[in-house]
Protein backbone atom coordinates (compact mmCIF):
# COMPACT_ATOMS: atom_id res chain seq x y z
CA UNK A 1 0.00 0.00 0.00
CA UNK A 2 1.37 3.63 -0.88
CA UNK A 3 0.34 5.89 1.85
CA UNK A 4 0.08 9.43 2.26
CA UNK A 5 2.39 9.07 5.34
CA UNK A 6 5.88 7.10 5.09
CA UNK A 7 5.36 3.78 6.75
CA UNK A 8 7.87 2.11 9.36
CA UNK A 9 7.19 -1.26 8.70
CA UNK A 10 10.51 -2.62 10.97
CA UNK A 11 8.40 -5.81 12.87
CA UNK A 12 10.10 -4.85 16.59
CA UNK A 13 10.68 -0.93 17.44
CA UNK A 14 11.62 0.32 20.87
CA UNK A 15 10.67 3.85 22.02
CA UNK A 16 13.61 4.55 23.60
CA UNK A 17 16.15 3.44 20.99
CA UNK A 18 18.43 6.32 19.65
CA UNK A 19 19.13 3.54 16.84
CA UNK A 20 20.20 5.92 13.87
CA UNK A 21 22.08 8.23 15.58
CA UNK A 22 21.34 11.01 12.74
CA UNK A 23 23.17 14.24 13.04
CA UNK A 24 21.44 16.42 10.43
CA UNK A 25 19.60 19.26 12.08
CA UNK A 26 15.82 18.62 11.19
CA UNK A 27 15.54 22.95 10.72
CA UNK A 28 18.47 23.94 10.25
CA UNK A 29 18.93 27.87 10.97
CA UNK A 30 15.26 27.51 12.51
CA UNK A 31 16.62 24.46 14.91
CA UNK A 32 17.80 26.99 17.83
CA UNK A 33 13.76 27.71 18.56
CA UNK A 34 12.82 24.55 18.58
CA UNK A 35 11.24 22.23 21.21
CA UNK A 36 10.07 18.84 20.09
CA UNK A 37 7.63 16.47 21.78
CA UNK A 38 5.37 13.92 21.57
CA UNK A 39 3.69 14.77 18.33
CA UNK A 40 1.50 17.17 16.32
CA UNK A 41 -0.92 17.16 18.73
CA UNK A 42 0.57 17.24 22.14
CA UNK A 43 1.80 20.55 20.26
CA UNK A 44 -1.90 21.90 19.72
CA UNK A 45 -2.40 21.28 23.49
CA UNK A 46 0.56 22.86 25.09
CA UNK A 47 0.24 26.31 23.15
CA UNK A 48 -3.43 26.11 23.57
CA UNK A 49 -3.07 25.83 26.97
CA UNK A 50 -0.31 28.48 27.32
CA UNK A 51 -2.90 30.99 26.09
CA UNK A 52 -5.40 29.61 28.67
CA UNK A 53 -2.53 30.13 31.46
CA UNK A 54 -1.52 33.95 30.00
CA UNK A 55 -5.81 34.56 30.43
CA UNK A 56 -5.74 35.01 26.31
CA UNK A 57 -8.36 32.67 27.01
CA UNK A 58 -10.60 33.25 29.78
CA UNK A 59 -12.03 29.78 29.71
CA UNK A 60 -13.16 26.94 27.18
CA UNK A 61 -16.09 29.06 25.61
CA UNK A 62 -12.95 31.66 24.64
CA UNK A 63 -12.73 31.23 20.90
CA UNK A 64 -10.10 30.39 18.41
CA UNK A 65 -10.39 31.21 14.23
CA UNK A 66 -9.91 28.19 12.59
CA UNK A 67 -10.38 27.21 8.73
CA UNK A 68 -12.34 24.03 7.73
CA UNK A 69 -11.66 20.87 6.40
CA UNK A 70 -8.63 19.84 9.18
CA UNK A 71 -8.82 16.95 10.74
CA UNK A 72 -11.64 16.14 13.15
CA UNK A 73 -8.85 15.21 16.04
CA UNK A 74 -7.50 18.77 15.40
CA UNK A 75 -10.66 20.02 16.24
CA UNK A 76 -11.33 17.75 19.62
CA UNK A 77 -7.96 18.76 20.94
CA UNK A 78 -8.84 22.40 20.76
CA UNK A 79 -12.07 21.70 22.61
CA UNK A 80 -10.14 20.84 25.56
CA UNK A 81 -9.01 24.51 25.98
CA UNK A 82 -10.99 26.82 23.93
CA UNK A 83 -14.17 26.80 21.17
CA UNK A 84 -12.95 26.66 17.39
CA UNK A 85 -15.12 29.24 15.67
CA UNK A 86 -14.99 29.57 11.51
CA UNK A 87 -16.54 32.87 11.65
CA UNK A 88 -14.85 36.21 13.10
CA UNK A 89 -16.83 37.63 16.35
CA UNK A 90 -16.09 39.66 19.57
CA UNK A 91 -14.86 36.63 21.38
CA UNK A 92 -12.01 35.49 18.70
CA UNK A 93 -8.52 35.26 20.90
CA UNK A 94 -6.36 34.00 18.08
CA UNK A 95 -6.17 32.57 15.17
CA UNK A 96 -4.88 29.20 13.57
CA UNK A 97 -3.57 29.18 10.22
CA UNK A 98 -3.44 25.74 8.96
CA UNK A 99 -0.89 25.50 5.68
CA UNK A 100 -2.67 23.14 4.08
CA UNK A 101 -0.59 20.14 2.25
CA UNK A 102 2.19 22.06 2.64
CA UNK A 103 1.45 25.28 0.44
CA UNK A 104 1.44 28.78 2.28
CA UNK A 105 -1.07 30.77 3.35
CA UNK A 106 -0.87 34.49 2.74
CA UNK A 107 1.03 35.46 5.97
CA UNK A 108 0.93 38.92 5.05
CA UNK A 109 -2.46 39.46 4.87
CA UNK A 110 -3.16 37.44 7.93
CA UNK A 111 -0.47 39.30 10.06
CA UNK A 112 -2.00 42.19 9.49
CA UNK A 113 -5.29 41.19 10.42
CA UNK A 114 -4.14 39.51 13.84
CA UNK A 115 -2.62 43.40 14.62
CA UNK A 116 -5.85 44.88 13.98
CA UNK A 117 -7.90 42.45 15.70
CA UNK A 118 -5.20 41.96 18.57
CA UNK A 119 -5.24 38.18 17.97
CA UNK A 120 -1.95 35.42 19.09
CA UNK A 121 -1.06 33.45 15.58
CA UNK A 122 -0.54 30.09 15.80
CA UNK A 123 0.37 28.35 12.09
CA UNK A 124 0.04 24.85 11.88
CA UNK A 125 2.70 22.96 9.95
CA UNK A 126 1.92 19.41 10.41
CA UNK A 127 1.61 19.77 6.72
CA UNK A 128 5.05 22.04 6.16
CA UNK A 129 7.89 20.43 7.88
CA UNK A 130 10.07 22.21 5.10
CA UNK A 131 8.13 24.79 3.43
CA UNK A 132 8.59 28.48 2.79
CA UNK A 133 6.86 31.27 2.09
CA UNK A 134 8.82 34.51 0.70
CA UNK A 135 11.86 32.91 1.86
CA UNK A 136 10.67 32.64 5.49
CA UNK A 137 10.04 29.36 7.04
CA UNK A 138 6.32 28.65 7.38
CA UNK A 139 5.91 28.21 11.11
CA UNK A 140 8.46 31.07 12.23
CA UNK A 141 6.02 34.00 10.79
CA UNK A 142 3.41 33.58 14.11
CA UNK A 143 3.86 33.77 17.88
CA UNK A 144 4.72 29.68 17.37
CA UNK A 145 4.31 26.81 14.64
CA UNK A 146 3.40 23.21 14.97
CA UNK A 147 4.99 20.07 13.02
CA UNK A 148 4.68 16.72 12.83
CA UNK A 149 7.76 14.52 12.14
CA UNK A 150 5.32 11.36 11.40
CA UNK A 151 3.92 12.88 8.47
CA UNK A 152 7.02 13.06 6.70
CA UNK A 153 9.56 10.33 8.14
CA UNK A 154 8.86 6.88 9.49
CA UNK A 155 8.82 7.98 12.69
CA UNK A 156 5.88 6.20 14.29
CA UNK A 157 5.28 9.73 16.13
CA UNK A 158 6.69 13.39 17.11
CA UNK A 159 6.25 16.58 16.83
CA UNK A 160 8.31 19.99 17.36
CA UNK A 161 6.96 23.78 18.34
CA UNK A 162 8.84 26.63 16.75
CA UNK A 163 9.17 30.01 18.73
CA UNK A 164 10.89 32.66 19.77
CA UNK A 165 8.96 33.66 22.67
CA UNK A 166 10.73 32.84 25.65
CA UNK A 167 7.68 32.65 27.43
CA UNK A 168 6.22 29.83 25.31
CA UNK A 169 9.57 28.52 25.54
CA UNK A 170 9.47 28.32 29.58
CA UNK A 171 5.71 27.03 29.21
CA UNK A 172 7.18 24.26 26.74
CA UNK A 173 10.03 22.80 29.05
CA UNK A 174 7.51 22.99 31.95
CA UNK A 175 5.40 20.89 29.88
CA UNK A 176 7.79 18.23 28.89
CA UNK A 177 7.18 15.33 31.39
CA UNK A 178 8.20 11.69 31.56
CA UNK A 179 5.44 11.23 34.13
CA UNK A 180 3.76 9.16 31.72
CA UNK A 181 6.20 7.40 30.36
CA UNK A 182 5.29 3.70 30.38
CA UNK A 183 1.79 4.73 29.25
CA UNK A 184 3.08 6.91 25.95
CA UNK A 185 5.18 4.08 25.04
CA UNK A 186 2.45 1.95 24.70
CA UNK A 187 0.82 4.52 22.65
CA UNK A 188 4.08 4.37 20.51
CA UNK A 189 3.59 0.41 20.07
CA UNK A 190 0.01 1.10 19.42
CA UNK A 191 0.85 4.02 16.64
CA UNK A 192 3.02 1.38 14.87
CA UNK A 193 1.06 -1.50 14.87
CA UNK A 194 -1.26 0.58 12.98
CA UNK A 195 1.59 1.36 10.52
CA UNK A 196 2.33 -2.36 10.18
CA UNK A 197 -1.68 -4.22 10.37
CA UNK A 198 -4.05 -1.13 9.92
CA UNK A 199 -6.75 -3.42 10.71
CA UNK A 200 -10.35 -1.87 12.01
CA UNK A 201 -9.50 -3.07 15.99
CA UNK A 202 -5.88 -1.56 15.51
CA UNK A 203 -7.77 1.69 14.20
CA UNK A 204 -10.17 1.90 17.20
CA UNK A 205 -7.33 1.24 19.73
CA UNK A 206 -5.50 4.37 18.10
CA UNK A 207 -9.06 6.62 18.44
CA UNK A 208 -8.86 5.74 21.90
CA UNK A 209 -5.12 6.74 21.98
CA UNK A 210 -5.54 10.08 21.00
CA UNK A 211 -8.12 11.09 23.66
CA UNK A 212 -4.88 11.09 26.02
CA UNK A 213 -1.86 12.41 23.45
CA UNK A 214 -2.34 15.55 25.54
CA UNK A 215 -0.77 13.94 28.87
CA UNK A 216 2.51 12.81 27.03
CA UNK A 217 5.19 15.39 25.98
CA UNK A 218 8.63 13.92 25.85
CA UNK A 219 9.63 13.14 22.05
CA UNK A 220 10.77 9.62 21.73
CA UNK A 221 14.14 9.06 20.91
CA UNK A 222 13.38 6.79 18.02
CA UNK A 223 10.87 9.40 16.37
CA UNK A 224 13.32 11.89 16.56
CA UNK A 225 16.98 10.12 15.39
CA UNK A 226 14.79 8.42 12.51
CA UNK A 227 13.86 11.86 11.37
CA UNK A 228 17.51 12.79 11.65
CA UNK A 229 18.56 9.84 9.31
CA UNK A 230 15.95 10.37 6.72
CA UNK A 231 17.29 14.37 6.58
CA UNK A 232 20.45 12.80 6.15
CA UNK A 233 19.11 10.53 3.21
CA UNK A 234 17.87 13.25 1.08
CA UNK A 235 13.87 12.91 2.25
CA UNK A 236 12.32 15.98 2.00
CA UNK A 237 14.87 16.60 -1.63
CA UNK A 238 12.71 13.21 -2.97
CA UNK A 239 9.40 14.14 -1.59
CA UNK A 240 10.17 17.65 -4.33
CA UNK A 241 11.45 15.61 -6.77
CA UNK A 242 8.26 13.22 -6.78
CA UNK A 243 6.08 16.24 -6.84
CA UNK A 244 7.09 17.82 -9.25
CA UNK A 245 7.64 14.59 -11.76
CA UNK A 246 3.48 14.29 -11.10
CA UNK A 247 2.66 17.49 -11.53
CA UNK A 248 4.52 17.86 -15.12
CA UNK A 249 3.19 14.63 -16.20
CA UNK A 250 -0.03 15.51 -15.45
CA UNK A 251 0.15 19.58 -16.69
CA UNK A 252 -2.14 19.18 -19.70
CA UNK A 253 -4.84 18.22 -17.65
CA UNK A 254 -4.01 19.90 -13.94
CA UNK A 255 -4.69 23.46 -13.64
CA UNK A 256 -3.45 23.17 -10.15
CA UNK A 257 0.20 23.54 -10.42
CA UNK A 258 -0.21 26.80 -12.59
CA UNK A 259 -2.30 28.31 -9.56
CA UNK A 260 -0.18 27.09 -6.35
CA UNK A 261 3.88 27.99 -5.76
CA UNK A 262 6.43 25.40 -6.35
CA UNK A 263 9.07 27.01 -5.56
CA UNK A 264 10.64 26.27 -1.98
CA UNK A 265 7.36 23.81 -1.17
CA UNK A 266 7.82 20.40 0.04
CA UNK A 267 4.18 19.01 0.29
CA UNK A 268 2.72 16.88 2.61
CA UNK A 269 0.96 14.89 -0.88
CA UNK A 270 0.24 16.23 -4.45
CA UNK A 271 -2.93 17.78 -4.65
CA UNK A 272 -4.55 17.82 -8.35
CA UNK A 273 -7.73 19.51 -9.59
CA UNK A 274 -9.25 17.24 -12.54
CA UNK A 275 -13.18 17.01 -13.67
CA UNK A 276 -14.66 15.53 -10.72
CA UNK A 277 -15.76 12.76 -12.29
CA UNK A 278 -12.71 11.91 -13.54
CA UNK A 279 -11.06 12.40 -10.10
CA UNK A 280 -14.01 9.76 -8.83
CA UNK A 281 -12.53 7.48 -11.50
CA UNK A 282 -9.30 7.95 -10.53
CA UNK A 283 -9.93 7.79 -6.94
CA UNK A 284 -11.25 4.17 -7.32
CA UNK A 285 -8.66 2.86 -10.06
CA UNK A 286 -5.76 4.11 -7.34
CA UNK A 287 -7.45 2.47 -4.65
CA UNK A 288 -7.28 -0.77 -6.47
CA UNK A 289 -4.14 -0.30 -6.88
CA UNK A 290 -2.91 -0.22 -3.71
CA UNK A 291 -2.69 3.87 -3.64
CA UNK A 292 -3.86 6.18 -0.55
CA UNK A 293 -5.98 8.80 -2.18
CA UNK A 294 -9.11 11.01 -2.11
CA UNK A 295 -11.02 13.93 -2.68
CA UNK A 296 -10.54 16.67 -0.59
CA UNK A 297 -11.12 20.62 -0.42
CA UNK A 298 -8.63 23.34 -0.86
CA UNK A 299 -8.23 27.13 -0.58
CA UNK A 300 -7.06 28.04 -3.65
CA UNK A 301 -7.04 31.35 -2.57
CA UNK A 302 -4.49 30.62 0.01
CA UNK A 303 -5.86 33.08 2.37
CA UNK A 304 -8.05 31.59 5.49
CA UNK A 305 -10.04 35.04 5.60
CA UNK A 306 -11.31 34.84 2.47
CA UNK A 307 -10.83 31.75 0.95
CA UNK A 308 -11.50 30.01 -2.14
CA UNK A 309 -12.18 26.07 -1.96
CA UNK A 310 -11.91 23.43 -4.67
CA UNK A 311 -12.20 20.02 -4.72
CA UNK A 312 -8.79 18.22 -5.77
CA UNK A 313 -7.64 14.80 -6.19
CA UNK A 314 -4.61 14.30 -3.76
CA UNK A 315 -1.89 11.82 -4.08
CA UNK A 316 1.13 10.69 -2.00
CA UNK A 317 4.77 11.84 -2.94
CA UNK A 318 6.98 11.13 0.05
CA UNK A 319 10.40 10.14 -0.08
CA UNK A 320 9.76 6.03 -0.11
CA UNK A 321 7.79 6.28 -3.24
CA UNK A 322 10.38 5.01 -6.08
CA UNK A 323 10.09 5.72 -9.66
CA UNK A 324 7.84 2.03 -10.16
CA UNK A 325 5.54 3.68 -7.60
CA UNK A 326 5.54 6.94 -8.81
CA UNK A 327 5.13 5.50 -12.76
CA UNK A 328 1.75 3.42 -10.91
CA UNK A 329 0.42 6.63 -9.69
CA UNK A 330 0.97 8.36 -13.15
CA UNK A 331 -0.17 6.45 -15.72
CA UNK A 332 -3.42 5.24 -13.75
CA UNK A 333 -4.42 8.77 -13.73
CA UNK A 334 -3.82 9.39 -17.29
CA UNK A 335 -5.68 6.34 -18.21
CA UNK A 336 -8.74 7.59 -16.85
CA UNK A 337 -8.44 10.84 -18.52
Amino acid sequence: MITFNPLNLIKKLNFSDALCNGTVDIFADYEKDIKYIFSGKTAISILLQYFRTIGAFKNKTSQLLVPPWMGTWVYIMMHKCCFPSLVMNKDIAGIWVYHQYGFPQKMELILDFCDENNLFCIEDCAHALSSFYNGQKLGSFGDAGIFSLAKFFPSVLGGAIYTKNDRIKSFINKSITTDYSELSQKVFNIRHEVEIDPTAKNMLKLEQCYAVYDYFSECPDYSLNISKKCMEEKAIEKRKTNYLKIIKELEMVSTFYIELPNKDIAPWVCPLFLPLKTMQKATQKLSKNGVECGIYHFDTNRNMLNPKYKKCLIVPCHGQINDNHLEKIITTIQSVL
